[in-house]
């Protein structure tokens, strides 16, 4: 295994046996900190996913706003025309006037 790399200060304050101790505690307790950390994340995944939307919901709010943007194009389209239907009327009512 791979010696930890201990700096000048710890090595001076520790001395040779202490840096060898903690080089042996540190790979003795690697294994349990590295599943420790798997298990931390694994939670916190499985806490956001819950929360997240199936494939159905977004599938679902995806027809639901499909829906609304056709409603809404076929109420853009009947404005459109009274709109144009009133723009006839008042041109052919001012011909009608002017001919007069």
């Amino acid at each position: 295994m791979a010696r930890v790399p201990v700096g000048l200060a710890l090595r001076d304050r520790l001395g040779e046996n202490g840096v060898h101790d903690l080089n042996d505690y540190v790979l003795e307790h690697r294994e349990a900190w590295r599943v420790d950390v798997v298990n931390a994340i694994d939670e916190r995944l499985d806490y956001r996913l819950k929360d997240c939307a199936t494939r159905e919901d977004i599938f679902r709010i995806q027809m639901q706003l499909s829906d609304r943007i056709s409603q809404s194009k076929v109420e853009i389209l009947r404005w459109s025309f009274a709109f144009w239907i009133g723009q006839v009327a008042t041109i052919a009512a001012l011909l009608s006037y002017m001919l007069k």
